[in-house]
């Protein structure tokens, strides 16, 4: 008999060391203790408030990244709860009660954490599994305790706690902004860093959002002068490549006059007969492509201003004309360098007009 005793009292030690270390466990089938029970108003007022937890149904099993959903019930003063009202915040939502011992000691570190963080979009939904409310107002009075308390009085059949298949507490589930389930796990030391993660990490969804909308605003509103800009470096580059055909052009000219030229010269030195007519020809048409040439530069240098013009007057510029400004100086340079080499160009073919027309002069003499 004594050896039984003994088993027994082991037993019973071993199991109150279990809940001890690993928290408070409870099921559908544990009867409160006569302490905990409450009076006929009270459990028509914790009737009331677990008619009113939405959504109804059975439980569901929520793992890390899934969205919670939503739901609502009332807290300990019958006011209304939602999550979805928590949108954008991070939140704690904590199934405990008040005689979980390892709920208890928790506390002090929820309300570091929860002062901490409150003003930076963190918040604490508890949910607490206890019968009495007395007991708890009792308990939350004696240690400070100012966030939003879910009751029932059902203990482990609160209709929150078995819609999210809790079988053990404490069990401090933390909830993103996005509404998913970051960990069960958010006790401890860990609780600030995984509060302070989570909240770095909207933060910087924020700002991206911000940013991407702020980028959406500007194009729209940079609009009109991206397109004046692109329309006016459409036109610089259409003047420039004529500038450089006609160029190309009235150098291939310079060269036949100077050999159509060079060939009737020796006919005429050698007493051969020559042709002035041929060197006429190639003087028109020399003439008509050195006036090309004159008129495309012209153009271009023109079209160049419209589009230094269009950078000097545009208030806001977009990410391409960004860009743009960025090879303002290799555009310019180009610019200069064209025009100079085209101007010499000019300056040639007039020396060959001029000529030219002295060989005419001396042939026809």
């Amino acid at each position: 008999m004594k050896s039984s005793i003994a088993r027994a009292a082991t037993f019973i030690l071993i199991m109150a060391a279990s809940l001890w270390f690993a928290g408070c466990g409870g099921s559908s089938d544990e009867k409160p203790s006569t302490e905990n029970q409450v009076s006929d108003s009270e459990n028509e007022k914790i009737a009331d408030s677990a008619d009113s937890f939405y959504p109804p149904g059975g439980p569901i099993e929520v793992e890390k990244d899934d969205p919670m959903g939503d739901f609502t019930a009332t807290d300990i003063n019958g006011n209304r709860v939602a999550l979805s009202d928590y949108k954008g915040k991070v939140v704690l939502l904590d199934f405990w009660a008040s005689w979980c011992s390892p709920c208890e000691r928790e506390i002090p570190n929820m309300k570091k954490v929860y002062d901490k963080y409150r003003d930076k979009g963190f918040e604490i939904i508890g949910v607490s599994l206890d019968h009495d409310q007395e007991s708890l107002n009792e308990f939350l009075r004696a240690n400070d305790v100012d966030w939003v308390q879910i009751f029932t009085g059902h203990g482990w059949e609160t209709p929150i706690a078995v819609h999210y298949s809790v079988k053990a507490i404490p069990e401090p589930w933390l909830i993103g902004k996005d509404g998913r389930l970051i960990t069960k796990e958010a006790r401890g030391e860990y609780l600030e860093s995984l509060v302070k993660q989570a909240l770095k990490e909207d933060e910087a969804l924020r700002l991206a959002t911000e940013k991407e909308a702020q980028r959406q605003a500007f194009e729209k509103e940079t609009e009109p002068q991206s397109i004046q800009f692109e329309n006016a470096l459409a036109a610089y580059g259409r003047a420039g490549k004529d500038a450089e055909t006609n160029a190309s052009s009235l150098q291939v000219r310079l060269g036949r006059l100077e050999r159509i030229a060079s060939i009737e010269v020796g006919r005429y030195i050698a007493g051969q007969t020559y042709d002035v007519g041929k060197i006429r020809s190639g003087l028109r048409a020399l003439t008509a492509d050195r006036t090309k040439l004159a008129s495309s530069l012209s153009n271009a240098d023109k079209e160049f201003d419209k589009l230094d013009n269009v950078l000097d007057t545009i208030k806001i510029i977009n990410q391409k004309i960004a860009l743009a400004r960025q090879n303002w100086s290799e555009l310019q340079q180009k610019h200069w360098k064209n025009m100079s080499e085209g101007r010499k160009l000019i300056a040639l073919a007039d020396d060959e007009i001029n000529a030219a027309y002295e060989i005419i002069k001396i042939l026809e003499e």
